[in-house]
Formats: C-alpha cells, sequence, structure tokens
C-alpha cells in the first residue's frame, strides 16, 4: 500500500492504524504519526514513531515518502486540516479523513424514502 502518516496519535490514530493493516483494499499503510501535542512527539505508538506536529509535515513526507497523510479524529481543528492540505498540495500528496459512525445503509435510507413517498401519494390521492 501507499504509505501514509496518520494526523493524531491518539486513539483515533491507533484505529487508523490498524484499519491500514487490517484491510489490504485501503491501499495504504502506516509510515508514521504527527501529533501537535509536544509530549507525544519522539515516542512510539503500536512500534510507530510520532514524528512531528503539524509544522514539521512537509518533512515528515520527504522523510517516509508518505503518498497520503490520514486526519484520524474529528477532534483535529479545522485550522490545521487546512495547514495538512496546503502542505499536501504543495508536495503532490493526498489529503484522506477517517471517518467513522453510525447510519443506514444507504439502500435502507431509499427503501425508507420510497415507502414514505408511496405513504404520502396515498394519502394525497385520498
Amino acid at each position: 500500500g501507499i504509505p501514509a502518516l496518520i494526523y493524531g496519535s491518539g486513539l483515533g490514530g491507533s484505529a487508523a492504524r490498524r484499519e491500514m493493516l487490517s484491510d489490504p483494499a485501503a491501499g495504504l499503510t502506516p509510515a508514521g504519526f504527527l501529533d501537535d501535542d509536544p509530549i507525544r512527539v519522539g515516542r512510539l505508538v503500536n512500534g510507530y514513531p510520532v514524528m512531528c506536529g503539524i509544522d514539521g509535515l512537509a518533512a515528515a513526507l520527504k522523510k517516509t515518502g508518505a503518498g497520503a497523510v490520514v486526519i484520524s479524529s474529528p477532534k483535529v481543528p479545522d485550522t490545521r486540516v487546512r495547514q495538512a492540505q496546503k502542505i499536501c498540495d504543495a508536495a503532490s500528496v493526498r489529503l484522506l479523513r477517517r471517518n467513522i459512525g453510525f447510519g443506514e445503509p444507504r439502500d435502507a435510507e431509499a427503501a425508507r424514502g420510497f415507502e414514505q413517498d408511496a405513504e404520502n401519494s396515498a394519502l394525497s390521492t385520498t
């Protein structure tokens, strides 16, 4: 897979690393972590280094040869995401956001919408 830096080294980052390693279809391989908390920089998380904060992203991309950066948590502020996007654009690197949540499958939503349309049609004709 494409080497990827994971932005965020907490629970979301660990989950993103685990997904990359367990799902070859994702096409990504962890190359390390980024974290804006200086206490985490220089440590290992699940065997991967926390290399730097956002300010060191350009250098970390060069050092690792990463072709993608994954935003692992919704806690990453929009200002940092925009900063990461500019750096990634300049380096021709993809910026991805890991999304996790609960919702109905699209087919279930479509079917429910169809049922509601049919009920509304029946109501409007009477």
